[in-house]
């Protein structure tokens, strides 16, 4: 008589360690989907959150700022959301591929509510001179593209010197 496993005890260990092998695979499986599906209503809920914020440009005019050549940027927020403070932290102006980050005056805008507008009044000092920012002149007569970024959202506007006299453009 041979000593070993009887073939029975080999099936039923054989099929004990299947059955081990799939339990472990769909925990596995199981675990991934769930991690998948949370990223997944992250994303989503960051989108909506996104797409309930926006604004728009309303004017830009050549202007007097703190006794200095500047720009004076007026913006509507159009979104169902506010914007923070802390965004408006991290607001940027363009202007031609010129570009500055805009000192916002907290104490006197915590925030930037739907339907509300605000005015940015930027230094033209303030340009970046990489970018050759002090040679930003609305006054030229030429065709401009300003763009305002406000954390992770922008709009941009293309606009021309006004027929009535002004400075600049009035949207």
């Amino acid at each position: 008589m041979k000593k070993g496993i009887t073939p029975i005890i080999s099936v039923v260990l054989l099929l004990m360690m299947t059955v081990a092998a799939f339990g472990v695979a769909y925990l596995w499986l199981r675990t991934f989907q769930e991690d998948v599906q949370k990223e997944m209503e992250k994303s989503a809920q960051s989108q909506i959150y996104k797409s309930k914020k926006s604004f728009e440009i309303l004017g830009v005019f050549e202007a007097t700022v703190n006794g200095n050549p500047g720009v004076k940027i007026i913006l509507r927020n159009t979104g169902e959301a506010t914007f923070s403070s802390k965004e408006l932290q991290t607001t940027l102006v363009m202007i031609d591929g010129k570009y500055t980050f805009v000192p916002v005056n907290l104490a006197t805008l915590p925030n930037f509510p739907p339907g509300s507008t605000i005015t940015l009044e930027i230094d033209k000092d303030l340009f970046d001179p990489a970018t050759a920012g002090s040679e930003v002149d609305l006054a030229d007569q030429q065709t401009h593209k300003i763009k305002v970024f406000i954390s992770k959202w922008e709009s941009s506007v293309v606009c021309g010197p006004l027929d009535d006299g002004a400075t600049y453009c009035n949207i």
